[in-house]
């Protein structure tokens, strides 16, 4: 691995914990937590627990349980119960 006249690099994998921010694009598949906020877009798919906000559009199917408020319009099938006001 070479750094660039800017200390940027590349590198096919990463077998550590990355600690600090990370400005451009991630291009592969991530395992395991990532702790802070991630502006941007994710294509591709998310197994796990997401604890904050989500704001912006969700394309492609959404299965779990839903804690708190959600605005906006829903296209397709709700299954499950729904406790709350629908307005």
């Amino acid at each position: 691995m070479a750094r660039d006249g800017n200390g940027n690099f590349s590198a096919n994998s990463i077998s550590a914990n990355l600690v600090g921010n990370v400005s451009g694009n991630v291009t592969g598949n991530l395992t395991g937590d990532v702790t802070g906020d991630l502006l941007g877009d994710v294509t591709g798919n998310l197994t796990g627990i997401v604890t904050g906000n989500l704001t912006g559009n969700v394309t492609g199917n959404l299965t779990g349980n839903v804690t708190g408020d959600l605005l906006g319009d829903v296209t397709g099938d709700v299954t499950g119960d729904v406790t709350g006001n629908l307005l």
